[in-house]
């Protein structure tokens, strides 16, 4: 396996920080268009809207998550961490979204009764929890690194970015991609 894959599988077991991470602004590019591309393909997968309307969402998705990063990396007077920590924020949710793929698909799509819903889906809702949660523990320990904050910090972070992305994401009238 490539030393840059095992990065990210370090990144993903709490291992590892983005510093260990190469500045590269084309893999930023790269990492940022394949994120672009796998959102919009998951979110095809789970929502029935237009292919263009669920494109622009990915793109905002991953707009939003460099300006808020850049913003706070600004705040601190961390910008020269931008391009790495970037790589890691947004390396780790292509790696999530491609991961949460098969899960989701067990889930319904409308939001129903737990009487309404398949057993199938009952069984996976624990392991979404425990998805999700993996997921907000890699974006803090991200964070934590990116903007030299204790781990309550980072964990403050990433669940305010949450709560903002999906209150724009209200706003926009598309599915919260994070």
């Amino acid at each position: 396996m490539p030393p840059f894959f095992l990065i990210f599988r370090d990144i993903l077991l709490l291992r590892r920080g983005p510093q260990d991470l190469p500045h590269s602004t084309q893999l930023l590019a790269a990492i940022a268009a394949a994120c672009v591309v796998v959102q919009t393909v998951a979110a095809s997968i789970l929502v029935d809207q237009p292919t263009t309307t669920l494109l622009v969402s990915a793109l905002f998705s991953v707009l939003l998550t460099m300006i808020a990063l850049s913003v706070m990396l600004g705040l601190r007077r961390l910008r020269n961490r931008f391009v790495q920590a970037a790589i890691a924020m947004l390396g780790c949710n292509l790696l999530f979204t491609l991961i949460g793929i098969p899960v989701a698909t067990f889930l319904p799509t409308k939001p129903t009764a737990p009487d309404q819903m398949p057993a199938i889906s009952l069984l996976f809702a624990p392991l979404l929890l425990a998805f999700v949660i993996w997921q907000i523990a890699v974006n803090a320990h991200i964070l934590r690194h990116s903007l030299d904050l204790p781990l309550w910090g980072g964990v403050a972070m990433v669940l305010l970015w949450v709560v903002i992305a999906a209150v724009l994401a209200g706003i926009a009238g598309s599915p919260a991609m994070l």
